[in-house]
Parts: C-alpha cells; structure tokens; sequence
C-alpha cells in the first residue's frame, strides 16, 4: 500500500493506493517445534512474496507538505486481522545465494 499525504491550508489530507499483492501460505512447523507451548499462545510461521505493480518507480519521500510511505500490509479476513508495516524500497538488489562471488 502506499500512502500519499498532502498538508492543505494546515488539515492533512491522504490517500491509500493499493500498489501491488501477495499471498501468503502457511509454513509447517520447524523439526525443532516443541509440543510444550503455554497453550494460551500460539505461533505461525508464514511465508509468501510481494509483486509491486510495474508503475512503481520511486520510493518514499517527504517534501514538508507532501510526503510517500508504502507499507506492507497483512490482511487475514478470517482471523478478522490487519497489520500495516512500514518500508522503504531501494534500487540495490539483495539475493540469498548470489553465487561464486561470496565464495573463496
């Protein structure tokens, strides 16, 4: 989601676009999961990927009147739940393995 925000005659004013989604799945427990949790908490690991719209080409800023922030946003109607997080795009790519380079 990203947030567009306009300060007019001291009121801010502000807009939330959708800017991309994702799905998320369930992940199965680690081998290492303990059966002896205080059963009054619970734990989810979750997994997934985010695809932004390809109109996206800048990231967050904040002029003083006029300020960007995306966020992702986690969305489980059935748990009637919502969490929004802020981030910030960069143009530096990251890879988990990026291959012979790392190695010696």
């Amino acid at each position: 989601m990203r947030r567009v925000s306009l300060f007019v005659r001291g009121e801010k004013q502000h807009r939330n676009i959708s800017i991309g989604e994702g799905v998320l799945s369930i992940l199965p427990p680690p081998i290492s999961y303990s059966e002896n949790l205080n059963p009054h908490e619970a734990t989810v690991d979750w997994g997934g990927m985010v695809q932004c719209d390809d109109s996206i080409t800048t990231g967050t800023f904040d002029s003083g009147l006029l300020y960007v922030k995306d966020f992702i946003v986690v969305s489980i109607p059935a748990w009637n739940m919502e969490h929004k997080h802020q981030i910030q795009f960069v143009t530096d790519t990251w890879l988990d393995d990026p291959g012979p380079v790392d190695r010696v």
